[in-house]
C-alpha cells in the first residue's frame, strides 16, 4: 500500500518501522496523516511482525496537529471528529502483542507527544523538545495525554505540563521517567534499530502479557491483577518459549525464542 504522508517500511519478517514523513510541517498531523497511520497500523496488527518503530523524518518527530487545517472547523461535531483516526492508530498500538517503539528528535508536541507516550519503549535525542502545546491554542491535550500524564507522572506534575504549555528538554522528560533512554543524534537509528532487533529476538508471548498487564493494571486491583497474573502466567508455562527457556537456562545456553503465536 502506498502512501503519502507516511513512510511504511519492512526492517525484517520481524520488525516494521512507520515515519512521519511531511517534513514542511515539521510531520504535523492533518488528517490525511492521521488516516494514513490509522490503515497502516490495520496492516501490521495483521501480520506477525514483533515490533513497530515509530519514528519522523526531517527536523523534527512531530509538531503536533496541524494548526492550518483547524481553520474553517465549522462545529464542534467536525472538530472532534478529527481525533478519530489517531484515537484508533492509539488503540490499536496499544492492544497490539508488539511493542512500540518511539524514536523522537528534534521537537514532539501536542499530539505528536502523547502519540509517542502511547508506545511502550521511547529512545530521544539530547536536544529534542518536548511540549503539551495544546493550553497554547485553547484546547485539552488529546490523545490519551489526560489519561496517560496523571499516571506517568502524577496528577500535579501532569497539570502542571498541560496548564502551561511549556517546553521541557530531553533531559527533564528523562529525570521524568518518561523516555527510556538518551542518545546522540548520530546514535538514534542505529540504537533504536538494535533494541528493536533484542526485543524481536525476546519471549514476544510473555512481552505481549507484560505489555498488556502493564496497561490495565491502573485501572484493576491488585485482587483482579492477581487472578489475571494466574491464568496468563499458566498459559505462558504451556508455550514453546517457556520450554525454550529452561531448557537454555539449564544447559547454561542463550534462548531462541519463536513467534508472537506461538
Amino acid at each position: 500500500m502506498k502512501y503519502r504522508k507516511i513512510n511504511f517500511q519492512e526492517i525484517s519478517t520481524e520488525i516494521c518501522m512507520i515515519t512521519l514523513d511531511d517534513e514542511d510541517t515539521l510531520n504535523a498531523l492533518d488528517l490525511e496523516m492521521r488516516k494514513e497511520l490509522s490503515n497502516a497500523v490495520l496492516q501490521i496488527t495483521n501480520k506477525s511482525y514483533k515490533v513497530l518503530i515509530l519514528n519522523g523524518n526531517g527536523k523534527a518527530f512531530s509538531a503536533g496537529g496541524n494548526i492550518e487545517s483547524m481553520v474553517g472547523i465549522s462545529s464542534a461535531l467536525e472538530a472532534s471528529k478529527r481525533l478519530d483516526h489517531l484515537h484508533d492508530f492509539i488503540l490499536k498500538i496499544r492492544n497490539w502483542k508488539g511493542i512500540v517503539i518511539a524514536s523522537i528528535h528534534g521537537n514532539a508536541a501536542g499530539a505528536g507527544l502523547n502519540l509517542a507516550l502511547n508506545c511502550d519503549y521511547i529512545i530521544a535525542e539530547y536536544g529534542t523538545k518536548f511540549t503539551q502545546s495544546f493550553s497554547n491554542i485553547g484546547l485539552i491535550p488529546d490523545c490519551g495525554g489526560l489519561w496517560l500524564l496523571p499516571r506517568l507522572v502524577g496528577p500535579i506534575k501532569a497539570k502542571e505540563l498541560m496548564l502551561f504549555g511549556k517546553s521541557l528538554t530531553a533531559k527533564d522528560f528523562y529525570e521524568l521517567g518518561l523516555i527510556n533512554e538518551l542518545v546522540s543524534k548520530e546514535e538514534r537509528m542505529d540504537r533504536t534499530l538494535k533494541m528493536a532487533e533484542h526485543i524481536s529476538n525476546g519471549p514476544t508471548v510473555s512481552y505481549g502479557y507484560i505489555k498488556q498487564m502493564v496497561n490495565d493494571s491502573f485501572d484493576k486491583s491488585l485482587e483482579q491483577t492477581l487472578k489475571e497474573e494466574k491464568l496468563i502466567q499458566g498459559i505462558c508455562m504451556n508455550t514453546n518459549d517457556f520450554k525454550e527457556g529452561i531448557d537454555a537456562f539449564l544447559n547454561k545456553r542463550k534462548p531462541v525464542f519463536g513467534k508472537i503465536n506461538n
